[in-house]
């Protein structure tokens, strides 16, 4: 459905508006990831990624983009205005796509979310530390990739299946 102001009553409106555009993003990505890709479903993705500036218009918090898997997903929101990304290396692991992205968050004043998740762990951390300390190392590593932009607006979200195993994270974290 198209955004359209004039319906946004409440949050619920502005929570079926947001499911809506969810929605046609996961239609899109699992079509592509199954190889069926035709035309008019590709036509979906600009109109969801264009609908940020409206929605922002209706909220007064930051909107914040958590994308999977589709780097190219968060490249159209950062140009639709999108007041922060949430990204997680175990599913958007290129270093070009975060080399790609990082200058593009600069000049806009866009803050990334680095969230390393134990499950998502890259297997090179995976297989040298234990689990606190790979999700570290691994946060770090996307982290200096971004510092090399000269793009610094980071924040680093560590979590385990096991709350001792993110709290040594955190610890170990403190520490660099």
């Amino acid at each position: 459905s198209e955004f359209n102001p004039e319906i946004v009553r409440d949050s619920s409106d502005l929570m079926q508006i947001l499911s809506s555009a969810i929605g046609k993003v996961n239609q899109f990505t699992t079509v592509k990831l199954t190889g069926t890709i035709d035309k008019p479903k590709l036509s979906i993705i600009p109109a969801v990624f264009e609908s940020i500036r409206e929605i922002k218009k209706e909220v007064k918090v930051p909107l914040i983009a958590d994308i999977h898997f589709q780097a190219h997903l968060a490249e159209l929101s950062v140009a639709n205005g999108i007041d922060g990304l949430r990204l997680n290396p175990g599913n958007i692991g290129r270093e070009s796509d975060w080399e790609r992205l990082a200058p593009l968050c600069r000049d806009r004043d866009i803050p990334i979310r680095v969230g390393v998740n134990s499950g998502s762990v890259a297997r090179e951390y995976r297989n040298k530390y234990p689990v606190g300390r790979a999700m570290v190392e691994n946060a770090l590593h996307y982290m200096r990739i971004l510092e090399k932009k000269s793009f610094y607006k980071i924040k680093i979200s560590l979590k385990a299946s096991s709350l001792w195993e993110t709290v040594e994270a955190y610890r170990l974290m403190a520490k660099k």
